[in-house]
């Protein structure tokens, strides 16, 4: 991604409606699928680990190591998780040892990686038996915009190719779904105007500050992971998957 992105991720990323949002709910189907009581020995790894927002989210739940191929990133993950975070570009850097880790998220990572195939695959890989995998992905190319290709996004995923992607790497999904659903239309109805009016400015980018319309946006999007536990959306605004690597149970969340 552009240097810019990660400079509004790194300011907005515990403010902006999206990001927290987005934290609520993979937090909310992390504590449903894989974690019951709190492990410290758990080893929770972070793909594409930004500018660390996710990371403090999920080290109450144990372990957390991030890897990330920003170096800027890298810097500022670095202030507090020393160690634990890596430079590294997936799945070229085999800095990771097999059957290593407890759970591992991806969050909006696939469509930024040329050999998507090859990143399951080295996932499998260093999962535990019994260990869970949650992405996240922008969904169907149908809503490529400008904002696609800022963030240098290879791709969109249809929900379909996602599921027969994952399968393919030899995990059992528990959880697939659109999300980012209740404000769907808003949101499409927004990127459309930003075509027409020819504003090449990344979603992110808009100034929500603190305002009582981000804390709005931030409430609704959030109230999407209560929903979530029980049901799936139809359609939305990027797809959502829980999987897990069968086999013996060994040192796991779980």
């Amino acid at each position: 991604m552009e240097k810019e992105v990660y400079i509004m991720m790194k300011n907005k990323q515990y403010i902006h409606w999206w990001f927290a949002g987005k934290k609520n709910i993979v937090c909310a189907l992390f504590e449903k699928y894989c974690w019951k009581q709190k492990r410290d020995e758990a080893k929770i790894l972070d793909i594409g680990c930004g500018m660390g927002g996710m990371l403090e989210a999920l080290s109450k739940y144990g372990n957390v190591y991030g890897c990330d191929v920003e170096p800027m990133a890298l810097d500022y993950c670095k202030n507090k998780w020393k160690d634990k975070v890596s430079m590294a570009s997936l799945p070229e850097d085999k800095i990771y040892k097999p059957e290593q880790f407890d759970c591992i998220i991806a969050l909006d990572v696939l469509e930024h990686i040329q050999d998507d195939d090859a990143i399951l695959q080295y996932i499998h890989t260093i999962m535990k038996n019994g260990a869970h995998l949650i992405i996240t992905v922008p969904a169907q190319m149908r809503q490529w915009t400008y904002n696609d290709e800022i963030v240098h996004h290879f791709r969109r995923y249809e929900l379909d190719e996602l599921k027969q992607k994952v399968e393919n790497c030899g995990l059992k999904i528990e959880k697939l779904s659109f999300y980012n659903s209740i404000m769907y239309p808003m949101i499409v109805f927004v990127r459309k105007l930003k075509k027409v009016l020819g504003i090449r400015k990344a979603d992110i980018g808009i100034n929500t500050k603190n305002s009582i319309c981000n804390r709005i946006l931030k409430a609704v999007f959030s109230s999407e992971a209560t929903f979530l536990l029980k049901h799936n959306f139809k359609y939305g605004v990027s797809l959502i998957l829980v999987a897990k690597k069968e086999g013996e149970e060994g040192d796991r969340v779980v």
